[in-house]
């Protein structure tokens, strides 16, 4: 078989025929070749390189790619992760160069950026940001033709230092994954796919009359609120429209900078009402910090700077009432919720004429609100004890109506020391003390064997109270074993009406009956679900922060923990801070209100627990 030929640059064209004829035709030995014959000063009849730089490939080259090398580029272009791994490379602050090594919270960001039209990310200092979206950005312009992509800076000056670190990766790639170059400047990068990389500031000017496919926004809550606001406002609708055609990215980063755009864009993120998909990166995912690292830098920039630039907490909002010590410990257990498909066609596709014939179907499926941790079996919903607290609005696009599920588990926790001395500092008659709770736990009680572990959510606010109504009822007939349940409504301005829903003699099928209800003691009377007022709001708040100290409640939401950070003293009530949401928070307060001790309805419910489910091997069939 004929060995075959490479062409070498280092060859004279015989005669100018011979140069018009001869088609070259790269491939990585002649590339190696011409590197060589470079390296050592000798002439060539033609470059593979941009201005005979090594590290820039020439436009317009024909190159003949290996089979391993049509493979690996092949790889690339269908996984991010791949060609981050695998070829990216940039120096360590020894100077070295070396492959890069993701971390976790690297990985979350590439695979929102490739999955989602929508990306904003919220990180703190030093934690390898500008990396990350470097990568981002090399792997879009080397794998799509015709491909724009702005990228801007608080400061023109940012933007640089970020196409700095992009061009640092393509130096390191291997020659066949490299677009070819030209033109590369200290502004623009333009390669030979008609793809290139434009620089500028966080200003309107920057993008005016420009074609973008990725727009990418750096530090966006550092510029006069008014300047970010700008921008952002004239870039959405282009960028809507090329998103539409599936050609169109946006991505938008800061650490946290007072009130702005960036953080109303972060806010509805996390509220899954803006189309974003929300990362956060914490300090204490960064290798190598650890609790004494905390203490230090908090030495070294204050608290408030601390929680700012490196806890990522929006400081313009009052504080809140829960402790970071706790807010921090619970982002730490956040888990990824999804949406369901039950396979049940009554939870599908409910039909709203079910409460009114006549009435037109005009409202979205209830189910595309609802979402489960990932770690949840939905199948196994029905061997589970659950509590549902809800927390209702008007479904008129203002407040949220809220459906906050709780499964029983066993507490592997009540026999740790801290637990049992944070428990045993709780004074009954002392209400003054900051974690009264109005509860003792004791050994002795059946409520100290069982915690509570948040496992689905219920959140909109484009639902009206009826349809809500026999959603709910649904799902307890159909998600869950009806008589493993307790509902617990908030009698507010819309409860009585909920509740006469949910215990409605319309829809036998889907019947609730009295024992199916959270029943707490209002006046010296049973009642069903929790009554919260001015005068108990504050003792069931303070509960609710004394039982998620004590993990007695377990929350890994994270629309939940946004809402807890921003939840605190307001006038003289508690709630949600200007600019924020306490619906999700008020479900955590009527949980709190009901799992009492001396709550004769939730002793029996964990009573029935315990008798199904043997502690011992609660937490086992928990996670099954």
């Amino acid at each position: 078989m004929p060995q075959k030929q490479h062409f070498d640059p280092r060859v004279g064209f015989e005669t100018p025929d011979d140069q018009e004829s001869h088609k070259i035709s790269w491939s990585s030995k002649s590339v190696d070749v011409a590197t060589e014959a470079i390296s050592k000063g000798y002439p060539l009849r033609t470059s593979p390189f941009f201005k005979n730089n090594l590290l820039l490939r020439n436009c317009d080259l024909l190159y003949n790619y290996k089979d391993e090398e049509l493979l690996e580029y092949t790889k690339c272009k269908i996984d991010i992760l791949h060609f981050a791994e695998k070829y990216c490379w940039l120096k360590s602050p020894s100077g070295r160069t070396r492959p890069i090594k993701l971390r976790k919270y690297q990985r979350r960001i590439l695979i929102a950026i490739q999955e989602n039209p929508y990306t904003i990310i919220l990180a703190g200092r030093q934690i390898g940001k500008t990396t990350t979206t470097a990568i981002a950005i090399m792997w879009f312009v080397a794998f799509q033709a015709e491909f724009t992509v702005a990228l801007l800076g608080d400061k023109h000056a940012t933007a640089i230092e970020n196409l700095d670190k992009v061009k640092e990766i393509y130096y390191t790639l291997p020659f066949f994954l490299k677009p070819g170059v030209i033109a590369w400047n200290v502004k623009t990068v333009v390669f030979d796919t008609k793809s290139k990389i434009m620089t500028g500031p966080c200003k309107k000017s920057a993008i005016v009359g420009k074609s973008i496919n990725l727009l990418y926004i750096d530090e966006l809550a550092i510029p006069l609120p008014s300047q970010s606001k700008e921008v952002v406002e004239y870039a959405m609708p282009t960028m809507e429209t090329f998103i539409k055609d599936g050609m169109g990215k946006v991505v938008f980063s800061s650490t946290p900078n007072g009130e702005n755009i960036f953080k109303d864009f972060w806010v509805k993120a996390v509220r899954k009402t803006n189309g974003f998909i929300p990362v956060a990166v914490k300090w204490w995912e960064v290798p190598g910090r650890d609790l004494a690292w905390k203490h230090e830098t908090m030495l070294k920039y204050g608290e408030e700077s601390f929680n700012e630039q490196f806890n990522c907490i929006f400081l313009s909002s009052a504080s809140s009432f829960y402790s970071n010590h706790l807010i921090e410990n619970t982002e730490r257990s956040l888990t990824n919720y999804k949406k369901i498909d039950t396979g049940v066609d009554e939870i599908n596709k409910l039909q709203w004429r079910i409460m009114d014939m006549d009435a037109p179907c005009t409202e979205a499926e209830p189910v595309e609100f609802l979402s489960f941790a990932d770690h949840i079996d939905i199948d196994g919903l029905k061997d589970k004890h659950v509590i549902i607290q809800m927390d209702i609005a008007e479904g008129a696009g203002l407040d949220f109506t809220v459906a906050n599920i709780f499964m029983l588990c066993a507490d592997d926790n009540k026999n740790d020391k801290k637990t049992k001395e944070r428990i045993k500092q709780i004074d009954k008659w002392n209400p003054d003390y900051d974690g009264h709770t109005g509860v003792y736990y004791d050994d002795s009680t059946i409520t100290d064997n069982v915690k509570l572990e948040q496992i689905g959510l219920f959140h909109t606010n484009l639902i009206s109270i009826p349809a809500f109504a026999m959603f709910i009822r649904i799902i307890c007939h159909k998600l869950f074993d009806i008589n493993k349940i307790r509902i617990c409504p908030e009698i507010n301005k819309y409860g009585g009406h909920l509740k006469a829903l949910l215990m409605s003699e319309r829809f036998s099928e889907f019947e609730l009956d009295i024992e199916n209800f959270a029943m707490t003691q209002w006046n010296d009377k049973n009642i069903v679900g929790v009554n919260i007022t001015s005068k108990t709001k504050p003792l069931y708040v303070r509960q609710s922060k004394t039982l998620l100290e004590t993990g007695k409640i377990k929350i890994n939401e994270v629309r939940t923990i946004e809402e807890m950070k921003y939840f605190g003293k307001v006038k003289n009530s508690y709630g949600a801070h200007e600019g924020h949401h306490d619906d999700i928070m008020m479900t955590i307060v009527g949980v709190s209100a009901y799992v009492s001790q001396e709550n004769i309805s939730w002793v029996e419910f964990c009573e029935e627990f315990v008798e199904n489910v043997p502690i011992a091997k609660a937490e086992e069939e928990v996670y099954d």
